[in-house]
């Protein structure tokens, strides 16, 4: 008879479903040259942008496509010149509405692009303005202790050079799109083995999965702004960073898979830039009662790509679809030791095909929340029934669950 896997090192990538596609009628458009720079610019010149990949120069023959938009509106795929809303972000000195308006792009027809369109006014937050200088007028004191940092995200947090366009199936992801994900370093005769994953959520600390570091004194290091794992060669600016302390959650239950969270405390402070930042923790209210259910975050890791095979050396990526836990239930109800509880979330498709592979236990799963355009922890890749089974989704640790945890290991 079948068992659940408990060997976390083998679980695979999730296709993403097609879509509708309604015709729409031809246009004719002819903007001015200062506008079409600005759309230019926006699109290729950001600060993490990188060139448009090749799926994204596909025409899609003039159809429009049901869609997301990065605040998580239901939206149409229409031509950038005929969305007012998205229309109006160009020029914003707001920092966020480049970050939005590169991350609407549902795919190009010739040099235009297509965004996702809900239609409605888009709160990308005020310009930034300068921070008001003191100029000191006595002799300087000595400073008080400096009190611990208060629990919240680092102003970068979750942006990403990354398209947020739909992808079906999985595929190597763009070097530097997920700048928050790190490869946990086991110890070994010749040098560091990496069999999990874990995700960067300020510049000392690390979300992972407590089966990967549970009984773990071989756990050494995570590696940072890496993209293909041992080639020198690829360009990724990668570093080792010694773990100072493993904190496992308090009541993690590896027969029932519950609780399947962890806190890497690190030895340095991670240096940020372009290809290493924090992914935001979803702290606000509005998130923590999100369940996330029909949207299709992403996963992404070093993961295999068939069950017991061969890991990825260079970072892959998916989306899931999310799945209401009472369905979710009902796939692992003939595990009896197996627990889906308000805690877990659980994503993939019924028909199996794709998923998250073992190699990325303890990984992200991660989706696009507000209006800002930037990407948020919503799970921890925590088990499966081998990989890709049809039948049996994966299933993740609900991070908005474990806010209150993460704040207190975190501050402390």
């Amino acid at each position: 008879s079948c068992s659940i896997n408990t060997d976390f090192l083998a679980r695979e990538a999730v296709a993403y479903p097609v879509v509708s596609r309604p015709a729409f009628r031809e246009y004719h458009h002819t903007m001015e040259p200062r506008f079409i720079l600005l759309i230019f610019l926006l699109l290729t010149s950001t600060t993490h942008a990188t060139p448009p990949r090749n799926k994204r120069q596909i025409s899609f023959g003039g159809e429009t496509t049901d869609c997301t938009t990065p605040s998580d509106e239901q939206g149409i795929c229409t031509p950038l010149r005929k969305c007012d809303a998205i229309v109006a972000l160009i020029g914003s000195p707001s920092p966020f509405a480049a970050n939005y308006v590169r991350n609407s792009v549902c795919y190009y027809e010739g040099f235009w692009p297509v965004v996702c369109c809900a239609d409605k006014a888009i709160d990308v937050g005020p310009p930034p303005t300068s921070a008001p200088v003191e100029v000191a007028t006595e002799a300087p004191t000595a400073a008080p202790p400096t009190p611990p940092k208060p629990f919240g995200n680092h102003p970068n947090c979750g942006f990403s050079n990354k398209t947020h366009t739909r992808i079906v199936g999985g595929q190597v992801s763009e070097q530097g799109a997920w700048p928050w994900l790190v490869a946990l370093g086991y110890e070994t005769k010749s040098g560091l083995d990496f069999l999990c994953g874990g995700t960067l959520v300020s510049s000392r600390h690390v979300v992972t999965a407590s089966h990967c570091v549970v009984d773990r004194t071989d756990l050494k290091a995570v590696r940072v702004g890496e993209h293909k794992l041992n080639d020198e060669t690829d360009g990724a600016p990668h570093k080792d960073i010694a773990v100072k302390q493993i904190i496992l959650h308090e009541n993690y239950d590896k027969k029932a898979f519950s609780n399947d969270i962890a806190l890497l405390v690190l030895e340095e402070e991670v240096q940020f830039n372009e290809f290493v930042l924090p992914i935001c923790l979803p702290i606000e209210e509005k998130f923590r009662k999100m369940d996330f259910v029909r949207m299709n975050p992403f996963v992404a890791g070093w993961g295999t790509v068939t069950y017991n095979g061969q890991s990825s050396p260079v970072v892959r990526e998916v989306q899931v679809p999310v799945i209401r836990n009472e369905d979710c239930k009902k796939s692992y109800e003939r595990f009896k030791s197996v627990l889906i509880s308000p805690n877990v979330l659980c994503a993939g498709h019924q028909q199996g095909g794709k998923d998250a592979c073992q190699g990325d236990s303890g990984g992200p799963l991660m989706n696009v929340l507000g209006d800002k355009g930037n990407f948020y922890l919503i799970g921890v890749v925590s088990f499966g029934f081998r990989c890709a089974e049809p039948g049996y989704p994966g299933v993740y640790t609900r991070v908005t669950n474990y806010i209150d945890w993460l704040d207190s290991k975190m501050s402390s």
